[in-house]
């Protein structure tokens, strides 16, 4: 089974600032975000890091999410982004970039450190 994973736009927007934004598609080959992550990265990031690379990336899959009642549930202490992403994980059996990203620290932080020499 191949590991689907959806991002908020935390992970996106900072791997481009650091210009690390190819490391995603290396690790985990595609990503999935709801459209309110693209709305924060590329609409409302106008200028910003992160919007070319969302904006030129064919292996980010964009989706409309349908658990809108999960949403507003999640909307009291999350952004829209952040809210979209966990509903769109918990309806298509993904896991989080965010999750990811803390099961594979230390072999980012080898990656990083060693991308740098």
């Amino acid at each position: 089974m191949t590991l689907r994973v959806v991002s908020n736009s935390t992970p996106l927007i900072a791997l481009a600032r650091i210009r690390r934004f190819q490391l995603l598609r290396e690790l985990f080959g595609e990503i999935n975000i709801p459209l309110a992550v693209y709305d924060e990265v590329v609409n409302a990031g106008k200028g910003r890091a992160g919007v070319i690379e969302v904006e030129s990336a064919d292996w980010i899959h964009y989706h409309q999410v349908s658990n809108s009642d999960l949403v507003a549930f999640l909307r009291i202490s999350l952004d829209a982004g952040e809210a979209e992403a966990i509903a769109l994980a918990s309806v298509s059996c993904c896991v989080t970039i965010t999750v990811m990203l803390r099961i594979l620290k230390t072999p980012l932080m080898n990656y990083w450190h060693k991308g740098s020499d």
